[in-house]
C-alpha cells in the first residue's frame, strides 16, 4: 500500500506543478526576457492590422534576440505582456504544426491574398521560436498553453 500511496502522490506533486507552471514563471526559469515597443502599422498591413495598435515585441535570452510583429486591438489599452505575447507566438506555432503546407492552410484559413503573407510569416516567426527555445523547451510552453 505504501509504494501505491508514494506512486499516487509522486503523479499528484506532477501534475500539481504542471498546474501551477505559467508562461510568466516558466520564461523566467528559462531566463527568457520581452519588451514591446509600440510601432506603426507597416505598409501592406492588412485591414485588420491597420485598425489594431502595432508592437515590436523583442525577446531575448541569453545571447540570442528576436523580434516579432504583434498587433492586438485597440480595446486593449495595456502593452502586451510576456505572457500574452508568448501565448500569440505559441499559438500561431501550433497551427503549423496541424497545417504545415501551404495547401493545408488554405484549407484550414482559406485563400484570399494575405494567405500566402501570412503563411510566410509563420513560418518566419517559427523559426525565431526555434531559435529561443531547445525542442523540449517549445513542447512544454504548448503544454502550459493548452492548459491555460
Amino acid at each position: 500500500m505504501e509504494r501505491g500511496g508514494t506512486s499516487l502522490q509522486l503523479v499528484k506533486d506532477t501534475v500539481m506543478k504542471t498546474q501551477e507552471k505559467t508562461l510568466n514563471t516558466y520564461a523566467q526559469e528559462l531566463g527568457v526576457e520581452m519588451w514591446a515597443e509600440y510601432t506603426e502599422t507597416p505598409e501592406g498591413a492588412t485591414e485588420w492590422q491597420k485598425g489594431a495598435n502595432a508592437y515590436l515585441l523583442t525577446f531575448t535570452r541569453g545571447d540570442v534576440e528576436e523580434q516579432f510583429n504583434y498587433y492586438q486591438g485597440k480595446g486593449l489599452p495595456d502593452e502586451p505582456t510576456l505572457e500574452g505575447g508568448l501565448e500569440c507566438l505559441i499559438s500561431d506555432y501550433r497551427t503549423l504544426e496541424f497545417c504545415p503546407t501551404l495547401k493545408e492552410f488554405a484549407g484550414e484559413f482559406g485563400w484570399s491574398e494575405e494567405t500566402l503573407d501570412t503563411y510566410e510569416a509563420l513560418k518566419e516567426n517559427a523559426r525565431k521560436m526555434e531559435n529561443l527555445f531547445e525542442v523540449d523547451e517549445l513542447a512544454e510552453l504548448k503544454q502550459i498553453v493548452e492548459e491555460m
